[in-house]
């Protein structure tokens, strides 16, 4: 039972550290009109995680966190996930 309220605990703090870093915002910019005009959400740093959401040209993200290419970031509805830093323009 310890175990599983340590464990509890350290996941809700590493949530709380990660929501208190997203500060920075970006805007969705730059996908192709032609092409799949859609920016992947994902569920890790890597296009090969699972596709879990769509952003599209204008929309506003917050980004909590950098991992080479790939951006953790926080959009509409509170929802999180990982996106391409590409398409994205740091403000």
């Amino acid at each position: 039972m310890k175990k599983i309220l340590m464990a509890v605990m350290f996941l809700f703090v590493a949530q709380t550290s990660l929501e208190a870093r997203c500060d920075t915002y970006a805007i969705v910019q730059g996908l192709d009109y032609y092409g799949d005009n859609f920016l992947a959400v994902r569920t890790g740093p890597g296009s090969h995680y699972r596709k879990i959401d769509e952003l599209y040209n204008r929309d506003v993200v917050r980004v909590c966190e950098w991992r080479g290419k790939w951006l953790y970031v926080k959009y509409s509805g509170g929802r999180y996930g990982w996106v391409y830093r590409r398409y994205l323009r740091i403000r």
